[in-house]
């Protein structure tokens, strides 16, 4: 458990294996529906226990930070309550925000060395996933019985809604797998696992993770050229490596060929439509978006407050103005573009608010 100091808490080993395995449960609970919200829950209260007068975390430089950047998202969305077309969803969405603060408390505080605990364990739940995925791919089902879905290889987080969600999972901790594997491994073990679980991303069948994946080499291959870790010579091969790779997936796997054809005729034929269809129809919600933010341009419709306002911006005949069952708002259920969702739910107080952690983000990183 912690360990205090005066009227200040340092972080035990005992309290850094703890924030772990919690951090590690929850990585690998993301497939299973709300069961995330265990861990979570345990994190949560340590952080609450950190609040308490005697503890004084608020001395600490880096939880000051974290408090600010907070801030940021959570005072937007408080000023976009007063407007929010359902009142209830906003309200809540909100003050569930404050566990997520409370769970980070506890990690600063007490997680210790972040990267080299939960590397290990979170590479290893990647390449779990893939595996499974490549199973799912071959043979038409994964070891849970799901069935491989038209477009799309989603391993064990299911169908109907969650399709989509392994390429997600993936991208979001593909990073931590590959720079704690180079901190570890020999170069030729790190390039394989790190195009393995790339190849995964394009399996995935989503083409957003796939733009995400690219953007996330660059950076990872920049970052280590950066701190001397990698030649230039082995950054060229390597990403010559990587684009040959992905190259021969997508011309020779026939799904995954089908799911990149939209992109290729967006790209030799770009018009409003082909556009769209490689946007899987982005382009239409995005304007109800930008139409809703615009009038509803300083505080928003409220947070989560998009799919309950749909219809009364979408145009006739948009096909995603679907009701849902159970008073659940429209069938689209965000923007699917961050600023235009920041814009519409909280309005130019929330890009404010953005701009204002992209700003701290980058001089904390300074």
């Amino acid at each position: 458990m912690p360990q205090l100091s005066g009227n200040y808490l340092t972080p035990g080993k005992k309290s850094e294996n703890l924030v772990a395995g919690l951090l590690i449960a929850a990585v690998a609970l993301l497939p299973f529906g709300r069961s995330i919200e265990l861990p979570m829950a345990v994190l949560s209260l340590l952080g609450l226990y950190l609040l308490t007068p005697r503890r004084r975390i608020f001395s600490e430089e880096r939880v000051r930070w974290y408090s600010f950047a907070f801030l940021c998202f959570l005072v937007p969305m408080l000023l976009a309550l007063p407007d929010a077309v359902n009142l209830a969803k906003g309200a809540t969405t909100t003050l569930g925000m404050l566990r997520y603060y409370l769970a980070g408390l506890a990690i600063i505080v007490l997680g210790g060395n972040h990267l080299e605990k939960l590397g290990p364990g979170v590479a290893i739940i990647l390449v779990l996933w893939g595996l499974d995925a490549f199973l799912q791919l071959i043979t038409g089902t994964n070891v849970l019985g799901y069935a491989l879905t038209p477009g799309y290889t989603n391993s064990v987080f299911g169908e109907g809604e969650n399709i989509g969600k392994l390429g997600f999972s993936v991208v979001l901790f593909l990073p931590v797998a590959v720079v704690w594997a180079s901190r570890r491994w020999p170069w030729p073990a790190t390039i394989a696992m790190g195009a393995f679980l790339v190849a995964v991303v394009l399996i995935s069948g989503k083409r957003s993770c796939w733009l995400m994946a690219g953007m996330e080499i660059l950076l990872l291959l920049g970052y280590f050229l950066s701190i001397g870790r990698i030649r230039l010579r082995s950054l060229a091969l390597i990403s010559l490596a990587l684009l040959v790779g992905a190259t021969l997936l997508l011309t020779t796997n026939d799904r995954i060929r089908m799911r990149g054809a939209v992109v290729i005729a967006a790209i030799e034929n770009t018009t409003y439509e082909t556009v769209d269809r490689a946007l899987s129809g982005r382009l239409t919600i995005w304007e109800t978006a930008l139409t809703m933010g615009k009038d509803n341009w300083l505080n928003g419709v409220g947070p989560r407050g998009f799919r309950y306002a749909y219809s009364d911006y979408a145009a006739e005949g948009d096909r995603f103005n679907v009701q849902m069952e159970g008073n659940r708002g429209a069938k689209v259920h965000h923007s699917h573009q961050l600023l235009l969702e920041v814009f519409c739910e909280t309005g130019v107080l929330g890009l404010a608010g953005l701009l204002a952690l992209w700003g701290l983000l980058f001089a904390r990183w300074r």
